[in-house]
């Protein structure tokens, strides 16, 4: 029970930082800094459109821009923005959105965000790249898909939980379809877990686990792919309408097959009515995913 079909979204793009900062008097140090920033920012740009090679290049490289990056930050209390945090514009594309309605942004926050959510889709890109490499997964390539879509989701979740909210400036427009929209970040944050859970899934089948196990790992894994798909239902169909039929895909496919193995720990304890029950409701979901129904909300 490997479904290791994957939708991605474009990576970001970005527009060359200089760091180039008017001091009031030279400062050797300082001007080090300035120049290792640009040098890192660089360096792990150029990473990102590697999708195959060793993680931890991708997870060192950004390791060492953040730790120069947060010299930016104010150092008080986290609602003391700064004069130094808004003196480099950062100007950054959206995934759902045309390059052109990129702006630049005066606040570090802003770059945090966009950097950690561009090395974020690079592990899920590399997930996929790794999931895609042969018919049949190796145990230590489950392994290295778990481990790149965990670490996605461990990025996107810091972003919106301990980043976004120090943000001051907002993108000319406002957040709407931007990556910083809550509802894309929800999006996110959920699709990646829910992917890493289908890796858990998977496994429990392979091994053989008890039917009542696997019903409620496909359960759980239906559930984020569900609050995804939730997530951006509201939005532009034109815009996010391919991303939207990927998510009620992946819910509706294991929550069929969280009611195949409900039925089938049924049956193994002679609830054989409940189990009929079950499979039924099973099949109701298969019709959303071969398109034997247009209604999508027939089965929510």
């Amino acid at each position: 029970m490997a479904f290791f079909y994957f939708h991605r979204n474009p990576f970001k793009s970005t527009t060359p930082v200089d760091f180039e900062l008017k001091l009031a008097t030279p400062d050797t140090a300082a001007i080090k800094v300035l120049s290792e920033l640009r040098q890192s920012r660089s360096a792990l740009i150029q990473l990102l459109p590697i999708l195959d090679q060793n993680p931890d290049r991708v997870e060192d490289a950004l390791k060492t821009y953040l730790s120069l990056l947060y010299g930016f930050k104010p150092a008080d209390a986290p609602t003391d923005h700064s004069k130094l945090a808004a003196s480099v514009g950062y100007k950054w594309t959206h995934t759902m959105l045309p390059a052109a309605q990129a702006k630049s942004v005066h606040d570090v926050h802003f770059e945090i965000i966009c950097m950690c959510q561009n090395v974020a889709f690079w592990f899920m890109k590399h997930a996929a790249k790794v999931a895609s490499s042969s018919k049949e997964l190796s145990g230590d390539d489950m392994k290295r898909v778990h481990t790149a879509l965990k670490k996605a989701a461990s990025l996107l979740q810091f972003v919106e939980t301990s980043v976004l909210p120090e943000l001051r400036e907002r993108p000319q427009g406002g957040s709407a379809n931007r990556d910083i929209d809550a509802r894309l970040m929800c999006a996110y944050t959920n699709q990646c877990t829910g992917e890493a859970q289908e890796i858990t899934l998977a496994r429990a089948v392979d091994l053989k686990h008890k039917p009542g196990l696997i019903s409620q790992l496909a359960n759980t894994t239906y559930q984020m792919f569900n609050t995804a798909a939730n997530a951006i239902q509201e939005m532009d169909v034109k815009v996010f309408g391919k991303w939207h039929k990927y998510l009620l895909f992946k819910a509706h496919l294991y929550l069929s097959a969280a009611y195949t193995y409900s039925g089938e720990n049924l049956l193994s304890l002679d609830k054989c009515g409940e189990s009929i029950r079950a499979i039924q409701e099973s099949v109701k979901r298969e019709y959303y995913f071969h398109g034997r129904s247009a209604d999508r909300e027939e089965f929510q």
